[in-house]
C-alpha cells in the first residue's frame, strides 16, 4: 500500500480517514492537503494546531479539551477523531 494513493482512503461513518487492514493510519507527512472533513486522530491534531494558529500544546492538553467536549469529537469504532473543519472553528474560536 502506498500511503500517498487516494485508494487507501475510505469513508467510514461519511468522513474521509486513511486506514490499513491493521487498523492503522496511514501517515501522510510533510505537505499534506487538508479537507474539512478529514479526520484527525491526537498526534494529528497537536500538528495541526501549531501549523493553524501556532499553537503548540501537549497532547496531554489536547486530550483534555477533547474529553471535555471543548473541541467536538467523531467515535468510531472506539476510537476519538476530529473533523478538520471542527479544529479550524475551533482555533478561529480561540482567535
Amino acid at each position: 500500500m502506498n500511503p500517498g494513493n487516494d485508494n487507501n482512503k475510505q469513508n467510514i461513518g461519511g468522513f474521509r480517514c486513511s486506514v490499513l487492514f491493521s487498523e492503522r493510519r496511514v501517515m501522510e507527512k510533510e505537505t499534506k492537503e487538508r479537507k474539512d472533513d478529514d479526520l484527525l486522530y491526537l498526534q494529528e491534531i497537536v500538528e495541526e494546531l501549531v501549523k493553524l494558529s501556532g499553537l503548540k500544546r501537549s497532547r496531554q492538553t489536547v486530550a483534555r479539551w477533547l474529553n471535555s467536549g471543548e473541541i467536538p469529537t467523531v467515535v468510531i469504532m472506539g476510537r476519538r477523531y476530529v473533523r478538520y473543519a471542527d479544529l479550524k472553528a475551533y482555533v478561529g474560536k480561540k482567535n
